[in-house]
């Protein structure tokens, strides 16, 4: 017997690795196996029990019948977790097989009760699933007080001794805490100078402060006339000594603001304010044009061919691997994107749009992706959108974004051109909706692009007394060419 406790201690600390580790080859079989079976949490609680069974019989070696006993309860209280697993994770009126199936493939990548969690879930979800979960926990309870020994008044008893002890702690401090709400309830903000007023000042305060406040019938109240003619006096005589002692500047014209803008440059040495006269302004950009396309250069045009035959490719190893999961959908359209392209998928009559998020890593598998994205449903679509990366990626061009006839639509001076979206449209944004913006991101991320497109739009859009630039690059490494 003392064998036979080592092996079931070694089995179950390996099961429970393989619960909970999924590695590669053999192994991955046997997690695949194991949690499809029983489903991720209750092949994690078996291993669990059955140590702590051993440990027990470890203990009453004098009665191997109890041993027989606890391990039949603990594989019934293995079974119901797995059912109430499935109740709750599933709903009335699905199909036996299709249910089955499905539990099965998708245990070890979601929260449901496997193949046997859904045997039994399912024959509890015929009564309803509040029924269901209401016997299923019912059931639950009565194998946990045989496995434990525990009755039912021991359980509500052990349950009510530290709800009562909590009590006991906490209904102190909440006492206090109403008790300093009471009285600081009419407290008032005093300032630090002041000393708090005792309680004789209060009434007066109160009525001092009553007295400051706005009342219609108290305006009736007038200065007399003599006084308002002294005050005037007094602020005109004040005003002309002030006037004596430091005269009024004559205004400069802007030609004048110019030129000593220039002399104080030379005299200092360091940039003056800038301050430009009108006509020189409109000298300086009458003749102004903005710049043409053609100084940028043209994005790369990659292989139609090439590109069509790759999403053929995908698109029908797309439907074989949903069809292998018993999963019939048809593609509706697909949207290529520089980098990634989405492809809209119509499922057909009675697939849950779960069974095809849960496919999201064997998809990925299959088309020999890094990851794939699955947005479902595709807002304002009846259609669930499959997300997958492009082998054959496109370089988003500068000229790509500014030659289009919505660059030229675009309201704002301020309009930049960002990039391309999953549909391939192009991006842009309005700098004058953005008070504050920060481009941050790791060595290469693309920060400097995105700096110099912002630049480049702007210079294509606006002219130099319409909009200016203020920069500053230390290094003078990123807009020392502008």
């Amino acid at each position: 017997m003392r064998i036979a406790g080592i092996a079931v201690f070694a089995f179950s600390v390996i099961f429970f690795c393989i619960a909970v580790i999924s590695g590669a080859g053999v192994w991955n079989v046997l997690h695949n196996v194991y949690v499809g079976i029983f489903g991720v949490f209750a092949a994690c609680v078996f291993p669990l029990i059955s140590i702590v069974v051993m440990l027990f019989y470890s203990f009453n070696k004098s009665n191997p019948s109890r041993l027989i006993a606890k391990s039949i309860e603990t594989i019934i209280m293995v079974l119901l977790i797995a059912a109430f697993v499935h109740v709750v994770s599933h709903s009335t009126g699905e199909v036996f097989k299709d249910v089955i199936i499905e539990s099965y493939h998708a245990a070890p990548s979601t929260f449901n009760g496997g193949f046997i969690g859904a045997v039994l879930g399912w024959l509890l979800l015929s009564m309803g699933k509040a029924p269901a979960i209401v016997v299923s926990i019912v059931l639950f309870l009565v194998d946990f007080m045989l496995l434990t020994g525990i009755t039912v008044i021991q359980f509500f008893s052990g349950a009510a001794k530290p709800a009562t002890e909590t009590y006991k702690k906490v209904a102190p401090v909440i006492s206090e805490h109403i008790e300093k709400r009471r009285m600081n309830k009419n407290n008032i903000d005093v300032p630090l100078d002041e000393l708090p007023p005792s309680e004789e000042e209060k009434p007066k305060r109160r009525k001092k402060a009553k007295k400051e406040v706005f009342d219609p019938e108290e305006e009736e109240t007038s200065v007399p006339k003599d006084i308002i003619d002294e005050i005037n006096e007094t602020t005109e005589r004040n005003r002309r000594e002030r006037e004596k002692k430091n005269p009024p500047k004559k205004a400069k014209s802007i030609d004048e603001i110019v030129k000593d803008a220039s002399e104080e440059k030379k005299a200092e040495d360091k940039p003056a304010e800038f301050k430009v006269s009108k006509e020189a302004m409109e000298s300086s950009v009458n003749d102004y044009k903005l710049p043409t396309v053609d100084l940028l250069k043209e994005g790369v045009k990659k292989s139609t061919k090439d590109i069509s035959g790759e999403l053929k490719e995908n698109a029908q190893m797309l439907i074989e691997t949903l069809h292998s999961f018993n999963v019939d959908a048809t593609i509706t359209d697909i949207s290529r994107g520089p980098t990634v392209t989405r492809y809209e998928l119509k499922p057909a009559a009675g697939i849950r749009i779960s069974k095809i998020t849960n496919l999201a890593d064997d998809i990925a598998l299959n088309l020999a992706a890094t990851h794939v994205r699955i947005e479902a449903p595709i807002p304002g679509k009846a259609a669930v959108g499959i997300e997958v990366p492009n082998t054959i990626k496109n370089s988003v061009s500068m000229r790509e974004l500014i030659d289009t006839p919505e660059f030229y639509e675009q309201n704002s001076k301020l309009s930049a051109g960002l990039g391309k979206d999953i549909a391939g449209k192009c991006v842009y944004c309005d700098i004058s909706k953005m008070p504050h913006l920060l481009v941050a991101g790791t060595t290469g991320s693309g920060k400097s692009v995105c700096m110099n497109s912002i630049i480049t739009s702007i210079l294509y859009r606006a002219k130099p007394d319409e909009v200016k630039f203020l920069m500053i690059d230390p290094k003078q490494a990123e807009f020392s060419k502008y």
